[in-house]
């Protein structure tokens, strides 16, 4: 009997949605434009088999950008070769830039300088780091809503601001995603993969999850 596997690059219908298979997990289109940007056609798309049903979303794919002609290179952030870092590139900066995207205030020098320490003596996953500031009592009294909370992911994590397409895409997930759950597809995107193995591999060694 032939083993059943995903098909990477195949377009797939998969209770109702359609996705690109990669390598790691499904890819949802963002919208309409997104899709026809690709020069894809409805024809290209195919029943998801059982090893693709099984598979998580872990991204998006976005409206083709000029000079990328590799889909994946692009949401790898890659295209032409060119790979451009974000984000911070210490613990020290990293704790900074938590303070101000996801709690929107500046963290003192004792504040940075104690969860830096806290995190790096007790090993903590990257996951737990963003669940510590996202979950925290001062983050719940912003009160967010679900397109504010999926901007910020955007901004926090992917270190970039979102289309508003991307940002009402990814806050109907919660239709049916936990707040937690959507955060993780964010950390095991392709997209933020990159950046830790770029500028944030100071990270690498702590693991995602």
């Amino acid at each position: 009997m032939v083993a059943v596997v995903p098909r990477v690059g195949q377009l797939v219908n998969k209770a109702g949605g359609v996705y690109l298979v990669g390598d790691n997990g499904l890819y949802a289109f963002a919208n309409l434009a997104a899709f026809n940007s690709w020069s894809y056609s409805f024809a290209q798309i195919f029943p998801a088999n059982t090893a693709e049903v099984a598979l998580s979303q872990v991204g998006i794919v976005p409206v083709r950008k000029d000079g990328c002609s590799n889909l994946f290179d692009q949401i790898k952030g890659v295209c032409g070769n060119t790979v451009t870092p974000v984000g911070p590139t210490s613990m020290q900066a990293f704790v900074s830039h938590l303070y101000s995207c996801v709690l929107q205030r500046n963290g003192s020098d004792a504040e940075v300088n104690g969860w830096s320490v806290m995190f790096t003596s007790n090993k903590s996953t990257v996951s737990a780091m963003y669940t510590t500031f996202f979950t925290s009592a001062e983050y719940k009294l912003r009160n967010s809503s679900d397109k504010d909370y999926a901007t910020s992911l955007y901004k926090c994590i992917l270190f970039r601001t979102p289309t508003d397409a991307e940002a009402s895409f990814q806050a109907g997930a919660l239709g049916f995603l936990t707040r937690n759950a959507l955060r993780m597809n964010f950390l095991r995107s392709a997209e933020f993969q990159l950046s830790m193995q770029s500028n944030l591999n100071f990270l690498s060694s702590y693991g995602v999850e």
